[in-house]
Formats: C-alpha cells, sequence, structure tokens
C-alpha cells in the first residue's frame, strides 16, 4: 500500500464515524424537529447541522489532546468515565421505576392529562414521554 492512501485506516474511520453520526437515529429526531418547515429551510438547517457536526468533530481530532493535557485527565481515564457514563445511560432505558422522583407514577395517561401538570420536570414533558406518566 502507498504510504499516502491506508484503505484499511479509511474504512476504520468511515465506521467510526457512521456509528458516531448514527444517520438512521437521527433521521426522525431531524423530521420531527423540522416538520414545520418548509424544504428550503429543511435544507438549510441540515446543512447547518452537517457542518457544526463537522467542525466540532475536526476541533476535537485536532485539538482534543492538548485539551485533555491541559485538564490533566488521561484516556484511560476519559474512556473509563465514557464507558461508565454509557453503563448508566444504559441501565437507566433498562429500568422502568414505579415513580420518577416526582410522585408520577409510570402509567400510560392520556396526552391531555400529561399537559394539565406543572410539577413536572421539563425534561418530563420531551416527546414519546407521556406514556410513562
Amino acid at each position: 500500500m502507498s504510504a499516502v492512501f491506508d484503505a484499511q485506516l479509511l474504512a476504520e474511520v468511515f465506521v467510526t464515524l457512521f456509528v458516531i453520526m448514527d444517520p438512521p437515529g437521527t433521521v426522525p429526531v431531524f423530521l420531527g424537529l423540522t416538520g414545520t418547515m418548509t424544504a428550503k429551510g429543511r435544507n438549510r438547517a441540515a446543512r447547518q447541522a452537517i457542518l457544526v457536526a463537522f467542525g466540532v468533530i475536526v476541533t476535537f481530532a485536532l485539538f482534543g489532546q492538548q485539551v485533555l493535557d491541559y485538564m490533566n485527565i488521561s484516556l484511560p481515564a476519559l474512556q473509563a468515565s465514557g464507558g461508565l457514563l454509557l453503563l448508566l445511560v444504559a441501565m437507566e432505558l433498562l429500568t422502568v421505576p414505579l415513580s420518577d422522583g416526582w410522585g408520577v407514577s409510570a402509567r400510560p395517561v392520556s396526552s391531555s392529562m400529561a399537559t394539565r401538570s406543572s410539577s413536572r420536570p421539563p425534561e418530563a414533558c420531551s416527546a414519546g414521554s407521556e406514556m410513562f406518566m
């Protein structure tokens, strides 16, 4: 192989970025957020999202190690904390609480009832959450 083009590295980077960006998972979110926009507005929002994501990835690819060094965080410590965070999120998704801490039981209610309560935290008002209130 030539020193300039490494097909295996290109494949690894593509798969990694594909998993990070998660196009199949972001399509429903994007359509939900831009459903009321015109086609032109939706295209502009898509371009803007792509550019921002590209900028964040490139910035952290170029300067991420310097940021970690400045904060005295080792790469193994970052990997371990990321793994623990992923474990906590997975455990939260797998377990259904009997109560969400605000006195609301985990039983389905109609959406009209869900909008009447003002004692819920803001994250409880997100799309799809009314089935567990």
